[in-house]
């Protein structure tokens, strides 16, 4: 497992058998910014399905995060969970 060179310090979590690795910046330009220095080739999109060794890379607003786990079932799960965003608040008309 490569650590990519990311500027904010990461922080690695145990999802199930995979590690998921989290780096949050302080806006989304930043997190833009530092996403396009990234080599596309190393990483397979959060919404491809593979069996492919490449980590998968997740982002959403100031966040990137990078699964290694070849289970498309979790990738799926980790990618809809961060990309889902925050909590709406009920429609007026559906409380």
């Amino acid at each position: 497992m490569v650590t990519p060179p990311l500027s904010p310090r990461g922080t690695q979590i145990l999802v199930g058998n995979a590690i998921l690795q989290l780096y949050v910046y302080p806006d989304i330009r930043s997190r833009e910014r530092e996403q396009g220095k990234l080599d596309k080739a190393k990483y397979v999109s959060f919404d491809t399905p593979t069996m492919q060794s490449q980590p998968t890379l997740i982002y959403n607003a100031n966040l990137i995060a990078i699964l290694f786990s070849r289970n498309d079932h979790l990738r799926e799960r980790v990618s809809d969970a961060i990309t889902a965003g925050p909590p709406q608040p009920p429609s007026p008309t559906n409380p």
